[in-house]
């Protein structure tokens, strides 16, 4: 379905820039960055907390200084007592006041508060509304994804929390600050259980629909979830092909095609990459064959990273400590270039996310490790790009436009570049890697010239 979304264009970036490497390298600066003393082990958060423009870090908590480095503001936050340790966590502005709130999961809190959602108060502080907003605790001490989606198209942030042992939970957003659990109404109900959920519009409708990842190390298969529109979701895993189980996954327009596909990895399985094939079904391509064959792994992200207008793959082992960086060749195989570009094997997987921290057009990587953890700075190439940032309406706005999350997430936006016609949906990533509300293009050599007005028509 096609439906109007008001937006501002937060800032719109085209820069055209000569840069004398040449191919992408990456370069480890934690220590340069101040992130030394950041605690292994724990999830990568990205995003603008005090809208700054600056992209923020959460494993504790990290304020971007905007030269380069960053600061620990956990303590000063109200974020000291259950900093580190948390499994997942998360930026969404869930009450649609422009300022990002903060929830994170935390398994070795007491059981009634391993879910805490914190409100920003947009001075640098922020206070615990869990019970306040009636969101009550997962039931077990394995939960390892969630995250902000606005599943149902309302304008309001709902949060959906997995449960490795028990029961996953979808949260609906009242638009009052508060929240109802509507799994079983969802259709979500006591079937559903996995560590990590990903997000994406798959069938091109204008709403989200949702892969539950099933690892085989805990004998569970991957579920697939069709939104309806109309607040319930529909099983089609084996209607869709998801054949196999899988312990992460990230949805990926890998092939330029306009349809989402899905990359998955498994903790004792062979990875898999489903082909959309623009029906409502996935054709598993053989991962092996397409050049992102892994015999196991545990996390995954994707980005383009060297700007050159395909998505890549970034994936994380936990037994052999296994870095993988596939780079897409724009023909429908990857080539692995972790070692070539600089990223080293670091120790048991734990969480990677990408972000664009200092601005300069180019994605870097944050990868977290059982015992070490790394920011890579992405040191570029002379590949053009564009950010967007989408802001949604709220407040007074004409009847026949559709009310939006400030936040902008489930908008997807479309950008032809040359001959390629690239796609990018907000969201906010997988597992242990939440990844900022911007959409970065990579452009390769093409430049173009974009007019976005404060009214576009946008899937939502």
């Amino acid at each position: 379905m096609q439906k109007k979304l008001l937006l501002l264009i937060l800032f719109f970036i085209l820069y055209i820039h000569s840069i004398v490497f040449a191919e992408t390298k990456f370069t480890n600066i934690t220590e340069e960055a101040g992130l030394k003393d950041a605690p292994s082990g724990a999830c990568i958060i990205w995003g603008d907390y005090d809208n700054d423009d600056d992209l923020d870090l959460y494993n504790i908590f990290y304020r971007n200084n905007g030269d380069g480095t960053f600061t620990d503001i956990t303590k000063e936050a109200g974020l000291a007592e259950n900093a580190s340790s948390c499994t997942h966590a998360g930026f969404g502005d869930y009450d649609n006041d422009g300022i990002p709130d903060f929830y994170l999961y935390n398994p070795i809190l007491d059981p009634a508060k391993r879910i805490i959602l914190y409100h920003n108060d947009g001075k640098g502080k922020f206070t615990d509304v869990t019970d306040k907003v009636g969101v009550k605790p997962v039931q077990d001490f394995s939960s390892w994804g969630g995250g902000f989606v606005d599943y149902n198209n309302d304008g309001n942030l709902d949060i959906y929390f997995t449960s490795n042992a028990g029961q996953d939970s979808l949260y609906r957003n009242n638009g009052d600050e508060t929240f109802t659990d509507v799994s079983d109404e969802a259709s979500l109900g006591a079937s559903n259980f996995g560590p990590v959920a990903v997000w994406g519009d798959y069938d091109n409708d204008g709403d989200m629909d949702l892969f539950i990842a099933g690892g085989s190390v805990f004998g569970e298969k991957s579920l697939f979830y069709e939104n309806m529109g109309d607040g319930i979701f529909n099983d089609v895993t084996n209607k869709a092909g998801i054949l196999f189980s899988s312990h992460s996954a990230v949805f990926l327009d890998y092939d330029n095609d306009g349809n989402l596909d899905i990359y998955t990895v498994d903790g004792l399985s062979s990875s898999h990459l489903y082909r959309n094939n623009g029906n409502k079904t996935f054709t598993d391509i053989q991962a092996w064959n397409a050049g992102v064959g892994l015999s196991h792994g545990e996390r995954v992200t994707a980005c383009d990273y060297d700007n050159d207008g395909y998505m890549d793959i970034y994936a994380m082992q936990w037994m052999d400590s296994g870095r993988f960086l596939f780079h897409n060749n724009g023909d429908g195989t990857f080539m692995d270039v972790a070692k070539e570009l600089g990223i080293i094997r670091d120790g048991p997987a734990n969480g990677c996310a990408f972000a664009d921290y200092d601005n300069d057009g180019f994605l870097d990587l944050y990868s977290c490790s059982l015992w070490q953890h790394s920011l890579y700075h992405n040191e570029g190439n002379d590949n053009n790009w564009l950010k967007i940032r989408l802001v949604g309406s709220i407040g007074d706005i004409p009847v026949n436009i559709k009310r939006t999350n400030k936040d902008g997430i489930g908008s997807r936006i479309t950008v032809q570049a040359g001959k390629l016609s690239i796609i990018r949906e907000i969201n906010t990533g997988c597992s242990r890697g939440y990844i900022p509300t911007i959409a970065h293009f990579g452009l390769g050599q093409c430049t173009i010239n974009l007019h976005i007005g404060q009214n576009c028509v946008s899937r939502y």
